[in-house]
């Protein structure tokens, strides 16, 4: 009984094994869209690899060939990763591309029955071979409505860097000079003895007024 219980036991354990080293060459290839980092008008379309194990040999194909741009005309199949596929996308690693732009359409327009969609299926493997599929609807309803307070922050990052930069140029060409007041060994103990003098002598007299005597007073009186 005991040997049978080792087993089985054993087996257990080699199945787990196997599925852990499965998960670990495990890839997932997930699509979505999102706001562009630069300001929330413009879309983008991010692809990531959220699995521990590279995909290889990434494939899509989408229905319908959605028009993005009109002047001038831009459709999906104009992307070229989804026309051509993608040989390796890394584990953690982010592709994203610029999609379109919702300046000009309403949140009516957004979820309504003509809203902007398509589908996403892709394709890849694993680096033990195994394939997988994926299939996304891609969908701009939730962008409707969608609202920033503040500044992008890349944008205000770049003006900021401009602005650095600008100021280096100045200094460097000469057209600005940076004041400078230089202290020698002397000048810095030259202050510090005029401060230690001055603390002194705030000392003393207070000291002094201390210990004065208060003047004295002077009463009326009779002659004897």
């Amino acid at each position: 009984m005991a040997t049978v219980f080792y087993v089985i036991l054993t087996h257990k354990l080699v199945k787990e094994t196997r599925l852990l080293r499965i998960q670990q060459f495990r890839p997932q290839v997930t699509a979505r869209v999102e706001p562009g980092q630069a300001a929330l008008g413009f879309i983008d379309l991010v692809l990531e690899n959220i699995g521990s194990g590279p995909a290889y040999e990434v494939t899509f194909k989408f229905d319908p060939d959605l028009e993005l741009e009109s002047n001038p005309k831009r459709n999906l199949s104009n992307i070229g990763f989804l026309r051509s596929g993608l040989r390796y996308l890394g584990p953690g690693q982010e592709l994203r591309t610029y999609l379109t732009r919702l300046y000009g359409r309403s949140d009516e327009v957004l979820q309504g029955p003509d809203r902007p969609r398509f589908r996403l299926d892709l394709s890849y493997r694993d680096g033990l071979g195994t394939g997988y599929s994926e299939s996304f609807e891609i969908d701009f309803a939730h962008l409707a409505g969608l609202v920033r307070v503040g500044s992008p922050p890349l944008p205000d990052i770049a003006k900021h860097l401009g602005d650095i930069e600008s100021a280096l140029t100045r200094l460097v060409s000469g057209f600005a000079k940076l004041k400078v007041i230089q202290y020698s060994p002397d000048d810095v103990e030259r202050e510090y003895d005029e401060a230690r003098m001055a603390q002194l002598s705030n000392q003393l007299i207070e000291d002094a007024t201390k210990n004065s005597d208060p003047p004295k007073g002077t009463g009326g009186g009779g002659a004897a």
